[in-house]
């Protein structure tokens, strides 16, 4: 839990603007969901099983954009 006030975590995060895409939360946030996607493609038989293929779909539709938007949000910060 943060110590600061309000206005003070809004003028961190605005002085950490240009970092997020290429901060190390956001690159572990990145790794988190590239293993996520290869651990449901392994374990695909068993997750469609346990549910449906429809919800198996969504749920890696699901993932497929987290990762591209994580990919865009750090692409935009390369400098050039």
């Amino acid at each position: 839990m943060s110590t600061q006030k309000p206005e003070e975590q809004i003028q961190a995060g605005a002085n950490d603007a240009g970092k997020f895409g290429l901060s190390p939360r956001a690159s572990a946030l990145r790794v988190a969901t590239e293993e996520l996607a290869s651990e449901r493609s392994v374990r695909r038989p068993e997750l469609v099983a346990r549910s449906d293929r429809e919800s198996f779909g969504e749920a890696l539709q699901h993932v497929t954009v987290a990762q591209h938007l994580l990919a865009i949000h750090a692409a935009a910060k390369l400098p050039g």
